[in-house]
């Protein structure tokens, strides 16, 4: 579990345990609605860990390529010298649940699978919003 994830795990929280179809089912959710924006992505960043699964799966639904490295300012270093059109990177996370994590992507386009309601960060494109405890079908692999 990433710091950000933290949170109270009281017996009395509310949690919702996503199947792997319920998790397909929202990635093609958001990736309809990302579908539909005015905007053209050249790559995809997903941040780790829930970030990095999400981001392989819709590389495939959106046809754009992961970014295999955290996009940093500035972010001239990372487009080519002469850029085709509009340079646009999505970086998407499972979850904004506190939102610390996202905010130091505020220069970018942002997708999450959920928001919590007291979220400091609203992504650009998000599925649900709720205040529930989330327990997403990779994070209950045993070994």
């Amino acid at each position: 579990m990433t710091p950000s994830r933290r949170r109270s795990n009281s017996k009395s929280a509310k949690k919702i345990t996503l199947s792997w179809a319920n998790y397909e089912n929202l990635i093609v959710e958001l990736c309809s609605k990302i579908k539909r924006a005015p905007i053209m992505f050249s790559s995809i960043y997903g941040i780790p860990r829930g970030g990095a699964i999400l981001s392989n799966i819709m590389s495939h639904v959106l046809n754009i390529p992961v970014m295999p490295i955290e996009p940093i300012e500035p972010i001239e270093s990372l487009i080519p010298i002469e850029p085709v059109g509009d340079y646009n990177i999505l970086v998407v996370d499972d979850i904004s649940d506190t939102g610390k994590t996202l905010q130091k992507y505020v220069n970018f386009y942002t997708a999450t699978l959920f928001k919590h309601k007291k979220s400091r960060f609203i992504p650009d494109f998000f599925v649900e919003e709720n205040n529930q405890w989330i327990n997403f079908p990779y994070e209950g692999i045993k070994t």
